[in-house]
């Protein structure tokens, strides 16, 4: 049978969905962006394979469009993945990539690691390639004009490199007054979607606990150019907990012009045993913005946060952890993995109360993506739900202290009690197709929880304690 091979360079459907033509140099996607309409009078019509170049050019760089105001871009940019070599794109594949891509509407953003090791909070992550954390800007890229406005092909960009800074720089110690006050309202006024039930009700619940501010360290922002709405970016932020250093990956959110960004997730990664944490670096164009994830590697991604919910919920029905190769399953990943399969569904949980597990994606859920030099980063949550009912032998109870059911809840008997939860997931998607997926995550728990009170008529079984 004969092999596919890498299809030609050329402009092809952006996969980020913005309606424009992207160019693809052979390898990957660069910055390069051109209208359908621009791009049909700069290349004669007919049955060309591949876009031609002009002489004297770099291999993989693009030709210049006809159309006054497209700028030149990113280049080749396979040096700059720091030796990472993508293996062979079938032509199909990324036909069909790039059609689901755009069906999906798919985020790409970008951080910088290589081979796999376990956080000391057990997270998964790749170790950086070089000690060197400064962006890596991809080689053989024509100069912009200094001062020229960056368009897209639907308005100007939303967010620059050094806006995404700004935004940090306002977050951070709003962030940090909250969690040490364990002001609660004041965290969801600044976190959004699975971040706004996480960390609120890890605060809540007693499950995080910060004494005072933590400075950061360092840090790494990931920016890609967008043009429209809901826009995101993504930081990694480095900072000294009691246990030791601990990277925050923080993807920040906007979901509309006048809308204020905001946390939609909060993962991390801690380090291993005395080695220095590393935070990645991200690769990007001449103006400092993050170049896309490989069109395979996106579509690998895409499933992840549902494939990792089917094997927590068959671990939940079954009572044991099924066999599987998708997940790197040491640390953190293996450890979550065997606790929930230690309570089958419908028995007794670890508070002595029979509990029904329900893990899903919520639609609502962006899968948002970074490129680090080979690796993806690609961030989803996983929703869980656990219903408690009240039976014969066993009691929900909430103590006056509120120490069982955290401080939201009020003291009391319940006939019902539901935990909505949302982990914090991203995922390292390695350029090796056939390598196991690393999971970050947070090593605390938190949800919303909502209740329905027991009659006072009810008889008083064996009382919950916690959740």
């Amino acid at each position: 049978m004969t092999g596919f091979s890498n299809p030609g360079a050329g402009y092809y459907p952006d996969p980020a969905g913005s309606g424009a033509l992207r160019w693809w140099d052979g390898h990957r996607w660069t910055e390069q962006l051109v209208t359908p309409q621009a791009r049909a009078e700069a290349v004669p019509t007919g049955p060309v394979t591949a876009v031609p170049r002009p002489a004297g050019s770099a291999p993989g760089v693009p030709p210049a469009a006809s159309s006054p105001g497209v700028s030149i871009l990113a280049a080749d940019v396979a040096g700059a993945r720091r030796g990472s070599s993508l293996r062979a794109v079938a032509v199909a594949g990324l036909c069909l990539a790039l059609l689901a891509s755009a069906v999906v509407g798919w985020r790409v953003l970008s951080p910088s690691l290589a081979t796999s090791v376990v956080t000391q909070g057990g997270s998964a992550r790749p170790a950086p390639a070089a000690a060197a954390k400064a962006p890596v800007v991809p080689t053989g890229s024509p100069a912009r004009p200094a001062g020229s406005a960056v368009h897209g092909p639907r308005g100007t960009v939303v967010v620059t490199p050094a806006e995404a800074k700004q935004v940090l720089a306002r977050f951070w110690p709003e962030h940090e007054r909250a969690v040490v006050a364990r002001d609660v309202a004041g965290l969801r006024r600044i976190e959004t979607g699975a971040a706004a039930v996480y960390e609120p009700g890890a605060l809540a619940c007693g499950c995080l606990t910060v004494a005072r501010p933590r400075p950061l360290v360092d840090t790494s922002f990931f920016v890609p150019r967008q043009t429209r709405y809901p826009a995101h970016f993504v930081v990694e932020a480095e900072h000294e907990m009691p246990g030791g250093w601990w990277a925050e990956v923080l993807v920040f959110t906007k979901s509309g012009p006048h809308a204020a960004w905001a946390v939609s997730l909060n993962s991390g990664f801690g380090r291993v045993q005395a080695a220095p944490l590393r935070l990645g670096a991200a690769v990007v164009d001449r103006q400092g913005y993050a170049l896309a994830p490989s069109p395979r590697q996106h579509q690998r991604a895409r499933l992840l946060a549902r494939r990792l919910a089917a094997l927590w919920q068959q671990a939940k029905e079954i009572g044991r952890v099924p066999a599987q190769d998708t997940f790197a399953t040491n640390g953190q990943t293996g450890a979550r993995l065997a606790r929930i399969a230690a309570y089958r569904q419908d028995e007794p949980q670890s508070n002595g109360i029979p509990g029904h597990a329900r893990f899903y994606v919520d639609p609502r859920d962006p899968l948002v993506e970074v490129d680090d030099g080979g690796f993806d980063l690609a961030c989803q949550p996983v929703r869980e739900t656990m219903a408690y009912r009240a039976g014969r032998l066993t009691a929900i109870y909430q103590d006056p202290a509120r120490s069982n059911w955290g401080s939201l809840l009020a003291p009391g008997r319940y006939e019902r009690l539901t935990n909505h939860g949302a982990w914090q997931t991203c995922f390292l998607v390695s350029p090796d197709q056939n390598a196991p997926v690393a999971v970050l995550d947070q090593d605390v728990d938190g949800g919303v929880i909502t209740a329905k009170r027991q009659p006072a008529s009810s008889s008083a079984g064996r009382s919950g304690t916690s959740r």
